[in-house]
């Protein structure tokens, strides 16, 4: 795991259980508001780059098969 830090000792220095680290590792969850404010404060980031991640996922992950054509405006 990268800077050495294994799911036990994130997951104990978050105060959090460790299924959730494991879970989110996973993809089996997605990193909530909550748990964004905790890796904030971790890794010297700020909550809006873990939840922009989050979102970026989610949205790659939901792209539609077929392109949408936009509304044209009528007068």
């Amino acid at each position: 795991m990268p800077l050495g830090l294994t799911q036990v000792a994130l997951a104990n220095h978050l105060g959090i259980p460790i299924q959730r680290i494991n879970e989110i590792i996973r993809k089996r969850r997605g990193v909530t508001p909550e748990t964004a404010w905790l890796l904030a404060g971790a890794f010297s980031t700020t909550p809006e780059f873990w939840v922009n991640l989050q979102t970026l996922y989610d949205l790659s992950r939901t792209r539609p098969p077929h392109t949408i054509r936009r509304i044209k405006r009528t007068a």
